[in-house]
């Protein structure tokens, strides 16, 4: 700090006045000259900490910019901006140049932050709030766009690079519009908002992404007892790993595809011999028997079960040299007796 009130002390012995405005983004004094032969910002003075101290000297591009301001070609302007590269000029010509492509080039060029959050919420043209929002990396302005841009697609830029939950969270729960709901879930990565926004959404597709996202198994387990669209309750299956509560699925459901799914996600034995035993559904019993391996119940089943797809599945599965010829001498069906005999050696 001391160099920097040096500096500020050598500058003001000179003939033009400055205004030294200090960028609390940024960490820069900016100093601004109030003479009349000057027209520009001549110099920028960066500190990154009390150690460091970065000296950017605008004062060699006084005559791009003054050639900026006299220059009626349109071309010709463009050029001479991107010859400039000072952040306090940049940011000059952003706010202030009354022609839009001029003021891209000035926001594309722009890296302060707080200048670039300026443009994102004063800027009257759209494409150019959009190239600010892009350049952002504020998450508390980003935040603020979010909630308030009136315009969709910037608020979809804006959310797109949001990384604060909390902020994610608001924009999941409040925001009107369902595609940047969308976004913002799935952008999120905290359990307990998305188990909310799984339960509470009025969106199918939302609620859907939110679900898609969740591991929580108690979430899970809510959401696959609870909700009324079926295919977001299949997802929930297809992420539980709760043996208990694939159970209770496996024989509560009323939808049959969602029943199979919990099927085929079982392993417990004593489950699995359950829904081969009592299933109603042919497709659900031979999954089921498919995953079996206790020999006392592929047994049982191959011996007693009515349907014939199911018997074989069972038998083909037996190594039980008894249980086996017992089968080969007894079954109804030839098919069954014949996979029998196959198997006994």
């Amino acid at each position: 700090m001391k160099n920097i009130l040096i500096v500020l002390g050598l500058l003001w012995t000179m003939t033009s006045c400055f205004t030294a405005n200090y960028d609390h983004h940024e960490k820069s004094f900016v100093l601004e000259t109030t003479s009349p032969f000057d027209i520009t910002p001549i110099i920028t003075i960066k500190s990154t900490s009390s150690e460091e101290i970065f000296v950017d000297d605008c004062s060699s591009q006084n005559d791009l910019y003054a050639a900026l301001l006299n220059e009626s070609d349109l071309e010709l302007r463009k050029e001479i901006v991107g010859r400039i590269s000072c952040q306090s000029t940049l940011a000059a010509i952003a706010r202030q140049d009354s022609n839009v492509e001029v003021r891209k080039l000035a926001v594309n060029k722009l890296s302060s932050q707080s200048t670039l959050a300026t443009v994102a919420r004063q800027e009257s043209n759209v494409e150019i709030r959009k190239i600010a929002v892009s350049r952002l990396t504020s998450q508390s302005t980003l935040a603020t766009i979010a909630s308030q841009e009136s315009n969709v697609e910037v608020r979809k830029l804006a959310v797109n690079k949001l990384s604060s939950q909390s902020a994610l969270a608001t924009v999941a729960r409040q925001e009107s519009n369902v595609e940047i709901r969308k976004i913002a879930v799935s952008r999120l990565t905290s359990q307990s908002t998305l188990a909310t926004i799984a339960r509470q959404e009025s969106n199918v597709e939302v609620r859907k992404l939110a679900v898609n996202k969740l591991f929580n198994q108690s979430a899970l387990a809510t959401v696959a007892r609870q909700e009324s669209n079926v295919e977001i309750r299949k997802i929930a299956v297809s992420r539980l790993t709760s043996q208990s509560t694939l159970a209770t699925i496996a024989s509560q459901e009323s939808n049959v595809e969602v029943r199979k799914l919990a099927v085929n996600k079982l392993f417990s034995q004593s489950t699995l011999a359950t829904v081969a035993r009592q299933e109603s559904n042919v497709e659900i019993r031979k999954i089921a028997v498919s995953r079996l391996t206790s020999q006392s119940t592929l047994a049982s089943i191959a011996r007693q079960d009515n349907n014939v797809e199911v018997r074989k599945i069972a038998v083909s599965r037996l190594f039980s040299q008894s249980a086996l010829v017992e089968i080969a001498r007894r079954d109804s069906n030839a098919e069954v007796r014949s996979l029998a005999i196959e198997r006994l050696h």
